[in-house]
């Protein structure tokens, strides 16, 4: 069958050429117009599958909740009056605009006066009478800490003590904010004012996020010029759009490098410039032919396969290196039909395998529930299948052309390959790669749970954040949230969050609701009963020893202040307070916020997070979570959990094409013994190196099982249809392989020098891995074909 078929694409090649020509660039302008829709999306919900919770609860909530996120002004460069004043006015405008929900720039200092302490909850009051006893505790030469216990081992205790120490800061700010609470939000000097703009829903789309930011601009540049101040703009909506603008600019800049590098490569492998069109141009067509369906089936691109394009341009060229170098050879003592025919049928059997074999893993991963492997997996399958039936269907016309245009020369040269080392040598190799491998796998972990570490490191960003912390001290954006239809399902989630809080190991640092500033009666007398109890320890002047002045400062505020004798109301409450606690589509519905006491960066951490309010029972009318946490806990759940499948499935994928073309089980080792070797030498490697795999990178260990068997499949069928001759194969597939290998590895070297570290993580993970399976299928596997299997030896 495969005979007759390339028989028939050779023929057809060599009588109609011009008119293939036309077809194939007909189907061309018709992909063209296809691929004027392709989109990327950076947003990180894309990455989880439609049918989770998560993602169900953001389509659900995505109007009344939105996302938390923000936009935010800093204004500086002008006296104090001047800054106030072009903050009112741009919160003015901006009220006005209708994507806006409302803006902050003062707080509502009479109704903070009024009720103070009384606005924090039971929970955090309980925290502060705990805090007042350790103050006296430590003030007091006789007085001894009966709060320090034993929390277990040294490592439940470190965890257990950094959980503690970051509800203490949070305790110290809140506290230090009642005692000297300022009218606007600005830094301690004045010199810098802050102002929030929350916009109506949440903004999924960044073109929504780029046209609100281009009105907002415009507001404050008209603020600039009539108050003569100096402002800018950040937050994390203003994030979002800066790291998709940093992603294109990087995918961008990385696929021109990564073009010249690759056109580098060809001439210096074919070194004719006449010949490297013919050698591209399938791969263009194959692509072309792909990407034409990714916006009617995929959808918009995400965050992993935004740059899969740099990657296929890698991966496809091979096809092409490997055909077009061995038609040179048999150009040498045959006829074009004759060299046309055996380069497809004797090349492109491996050709097939191993590009079967490569689109088998991709496919695996079209079946995951996690997004960035499904939607890479089905585009990256779906284009090494076309740009295979582009090779042979274009390839063929473009060197039948070639030929009469005189572009194809027969003169090639193989010198230049480096000599495998000998049998005992190459079994040493392996051993000590797997010795390096095991060591690395079960004494480091080898995945990075730092979730900071992905983004981008843009230094407007980092001086826009210290200025926004210095004006808001705590993080404006909750974790996860919550909306409760009703003050009574508000009530029993508080109730449900809070026993969850309270618990020893609770990951839960504080909630955000109404129910702070209008509790009811019950909740209030019982705040009061905690403030004259922390009042007690606080009488005589035992305080003023403490040396931290703004210890002592909220102290004497705290002992001076008079409680009001009943509760504010939720119609009593200011509307700079009540606007973040209700639902924006003025539907009344509540918002519950949760901040986490532990670091949202840490991987570990936010799953124990996530876990603690997956086990807290909530009322069913109350509808969530949503939030960053809560996002990125799923992804993580749904990579750590596929993962191992995953990477077992695409091996099988791998091996089974290999075990059903080959003749004995000794074949099939040897051909995926480089791929197995060279991924154990990768981790090994990691290991020692300390690299580590993270959501986005992650993706790449199955792309290098596909790619790994390639060199194993083309090598040891070159080796056994020349009679096992070693010498010979490395002579003649050396370059070829080590061209391939290089052509892969530079469609991620311009993703090295992005300024997204997730980007620069799944490069530098993938080329190291590609110099991983060259060395195992150029030095090791030679060395192990040295001696003719016994099977064949009479042959």
């Amino acid at each position: 069958m495969f005979k007759h078929c390339i028989r028939l694409i050779c023929r057809s090649a060599q009588a109609n050429a011009p008119l293939w020509l036309v077809l194939i660039t007909l189907s061309c302008l018709g992909a063209g117009y296809f691929l004027r829709d392709i989109r990327i999306d950076t947003n990180i919900a894309r990455l989880l599958p439609d049918d989770s919770p998560t993602f169900r609860s953001i389509r659900a909530l995505q109007e009344p909740l939105g996302d938390g996120g923000y936009f935010s002004i800093l204004l500086h460069g002008g006296d104090r009056a001047a800054l106030r004043e072009a903050a009112a006015f741009i919160c003015d405008r901006a009220d006005g605009l209708p994507e806006v929900a409302f803006t902050n720039y003062r707080k509502p200092i009479e109704f903070i006066n009024t009720y103070k302490y009384t606005l924090l909850p039971v929970s955090t009051l309980t925290r502060v009478y705990d805090y007042a006893l350790r103050l006296e505790a430590e003030v007091n030469p006789f007085g001894t800490d009966f709060l320090g216990e034993d929390n277990g081992g040294a490592g439940d205790k470190a965890a257990a003590d950094t959980v503690a120490r970051n509800k203490q800061r949070s305790l110290e700010k809140s506290l230090e904010g009642l005692s000297s609470v300022g009218e606007f939000h600005e830094n301690d000097t004045g010199t810098v004012i802050g102002l929030i703009i929350y916009p109506k829903s949440m903004i999924t789309e960044l073109e929504r996020v780029r046209r609100l930011n281009n009105l907002l601009e415009r507001i404050l540049q008209e603020a600039k010029e009539r108050y003569k101040v100096e402002g800018d703009i950040g937050g994390s909506q203003i994030k979002n759009l800066r790291e998709y603008k940093s992603f294109v600019e990087d995918v961008g800049s990385a696929g021109g490098v990564s073009m010249l590098a690759t056109l580098a490569v060809l001439y210096a492998f074919f070194p004719s410039l006449r010949l490297i069109p013919v050698v591209v141009l399938p791969l263009f067509v194959g692509l072309a032919w792909a990407f034409a369906f990714v916006p009617h089936v995929v959808g918009p691109l995400n965050l992993i396969t935004a740059f899969i394009l740099l990657i296929l341009f890698g991966m496809g060229i091979d096809y092409a290196i490997h055909l077009v170098r061995h038609f040179q050879l048999e150009r040498q003592s045959r006829g074009v039909g004759e060299a046309l025919y055996a380069t497809f049928y004797t090349t492109g059997k491996p050709v097939v395998v191993s590009s079967l074999t490569t689109a088998f893993p991709l496919f695996i991963l079209a079946f995951s529930d996690f997004r960035g492997f499904s939607d890479y997996g089905l585009i990256g399958g779906w284009s090494i299948v076309l740009m295979l039936a582009a090779t042979f269907t274009v390839l063929p016309v473009l060197l039948v052309l070639a030929e009469r245009l005189g572009l194809v020369s027969a003169n090639v040269s193989l010198s230049g390959s480096l000599p495998p080392p000998g049998r005992k040598t190459a079994l040493a190799i392996l051993i000590g790669i797997c010795l390096l491998c095991g060591y690395s796998v079960t004494s480091r972990e080898l995945f990075d749970y730092n979730f900071q570490a992905h983004s981008s490191d843009l230094e407007e960003a980092r001086e826009f954040d210290v200025q926004h912390k210095e004006v808001f001290r705590r993080s404006l954006v909750p974790a996860a949230m919550y909306l409760a239809p009703d003050l009574q399902s508000l009530d029993k989630a508080l109730a449900a969050l809070t026993g969850a809080m309270e618990r020893d190991g609770s990951t839960i640092e504080r909630l955000a609701s109404v129910r702070d500033f209008a509790p009811s009666e019950e909740d209030f007398r019982r705040r009061l009963e905690l403030i004259e109890q922390i009042r007690e320890i606080f009488q005589g002047n035992w305080y003023t020893k403490i040396r931290d002045p703004k210890v002592c400062r909220w102290i004497a505020d705290f002992r001076s202040w008079q409680a009001p004798e009943g509760p504010a109301t939720l119609a009593s409450l200011p509307p700079e307070i009540v606007n973040y606690f209700l639902a924006r589509d003025g539907s009344q519905r509540f918002v519950l916020g949760v901040y986490p006491s532990v670091s949202r960066r840490n991987g570990h951490e936010v799953l124990a997070f996530c876990d603690e309010l997956q086990r807290t029972a909530l009322p069913a009318a109350v509808e969530g979570p949503v939030g960053e946490g809560v996002i990125f806990g799923d992804i993580l759940k749904i990579v750590l959990g596929e993962s191992p499948t995953v990477f077992l499935l695409a091996l099988i994928s791998v091996a089974l094409p290999i075990c059903l073309t080959s003749s004995s089980v000794r074949e099939v080792v040897l051909i995926l013994m480089p791929l197995v070797a060279g991924i154990a030498l990768l981790l090994g490697v990691m290991g020692v190196i300390g690299m580590k795999l993270n959501y986005l990178s992650i993706v790449i260990i199955p792309t290098l099982i596909g790619l790994g068997e390639d060199a194993g499949v083309h090598y040891y069928r070159h080796c056994h249809e020349h009679g096992y001759d070693v010498q010979r194969s490395q002579k003649e597939l050396f370059g070829t392989l080590s061209a391939c290998s290089l052509t892969t590895m530079i469609g991620y070297i311009g993703l090295i020098f992005a300024s997204n570290r997730g980007l620069q993580s799944l490069g530098t993970l993938a080329c190291l891995g590609m110099v991983c399976l060259w060395f195992t299928s150029l030095f090791v596997l030679p060395a192990l074909l040295k001696k003719r299997p016994a099977a064949t030896d009479g042959a």
